[in-house]
């Protein structure tokens, strides 16, 4: 597969982050290291990369409960992205089994196995349920 290298992009983001970053930064590692997500390689990436940086200057001003969900779930779409490229023969069956859970259709509830990944975005997705109006969740039933 051909290298493509991206120019720098500006974003439009203000200078300032939240005074939550560290806190949501640690948390962050937590969760991830809580599913055996990171071996040590990964660990050293994910630190370089400061995936959480983006949410906690693009939302600096959230709440330090919003702003925890919201760097969870784009570090872990960062993290499993990274995941899908590395190995292609996972790839769609990954996708199709994180989709489910985001419909309801595979939950640890059902004492079904849930690979790592998924167990992690499961429990993303439940924080997210738990701080979302009724209004909102009413989208994902059929």
């Amino acid at each position: 597969m051909a290298k493509i290298i991206y120019q720098e992009l500006d974003i439009p983001i203000e200078p300032k982050i939240s005074p939550f970053a560290e806190e949501c930064q640690e948390i962050c590692d937590l969760l991830f290291y809580k599913y055996n997500i990171f071996d040590e390689e990964m660990t050293s990436h994910f630190h370089e990369e400061k995936l959480t940086y983006y949410s906690t200057r693009a939302y600096h001003y959230a709440s330090k409960e919003v702003l925890q969900i919201v760097t969870n779930i784009n570090t872990w779409a960062f993290i499993f992205d990274d995941y899908i490229e590395k190995h292609h023969d996972e790839r769609e069956e990954a996708c199709e089994r994180v989709l489910k859970i985001a419909y309801g259709n595979l939950s640890p509830k059902e004492g079904e196995m849930m690979r790592p990944f998924e167990a992690l975005f499961s429990e993303i997705l439940d924080s997210i349920k738990q701080r979302s109006p009724h209004e909102w969740q009413k989208r994902f039933i059929d």
